[in-house]
């Protein structure tokens, strides 16, 4: 009697139906959390979409990058501001002009007042959308911002400075009073003049 081997091989034609490839897995999960997504359930979105980031090969870069701007998208939805930045960061290293992403970068980093990061994406999103009118207004908003930024840090080093200055001079009977400083207009760089106010 010739035993048996326990160990049969399946023919693909005997495969289980059920059995699905890594593709068709990939696919279902981007669209339950989209799902997810769409009808609030945003805690369930953000497990299937970081299941989808873990499990998509490393050669899938379009949809690994699908599945951390979508994660991104969810993290706003819990106001995890730095989390959306990473998803975003880790999306653009995967897809580069992923536009969508970009601009979800940019807002994020304007809402932690990284107003010069949040700047540079600003004018990456222009370099390759030039009609972009929400970035067009996003790049003035915040060159404006940062130069008041700057404007208020420079006064708060001139008074810093002042007090230094102050008591150095407090010796001699004098204070940065008895100083004027002249901004050249052409050049922006200043001139300090004695002024007597005796």
């Amino acid at each position: 009697m010739e035993k048996s081997d326990p160990v049969q091989e399946v023919s693909t034609d005997d495969a289980c139906p059920c059995v699905m490839n890594l593709t068709d897995v990939i696919v279902q999960l981007k669209s339950e959390g989209n799902k997810c997504f769409r009808e609030g359930n945003y805690e369930d979105s953000l497990e299937i979409y970081s299941a989808g980031a873990k499990i998509c090969p490393l050669d899938f870069v379009e949809q690994r990058a699908v599945f951390f701007a979508n994660r991104a998208a969810t993290n706003v939805k819990f106001d995890e501001l730095d989390r959306v930045v990473a998803d975003c960061t880790v999306a653009l290293l995967l897809k580069p002009d992923y536009l969508k992403v970009l601009q979800r970068r940019a807002s994020t980093l304007e809402k932690l007042d990284k107003l010069d990061e949040s700047l540079e994406d600003t004018k990456r999103i222009l370099a390759i959308d030039p009609g972009n009118t929400e970035a067009h207004v996003a790049s003035g908003r915040l060159s404006q911002k940062i130069n008041e930024r700057n404007e208020k840090l420079k006064d708060e080093m001139i008074d810093k400075l002042k007090d230094v200055g102050n008591l150095i001079l407090k010796p001699f009977g004098l204070s940065t009073n008895n100083f004027r400083m002249v901004q050249d207009e052409k050049t922006g760089s200043y001139s300090i003049n004695f002024v007597n106010n005796s």
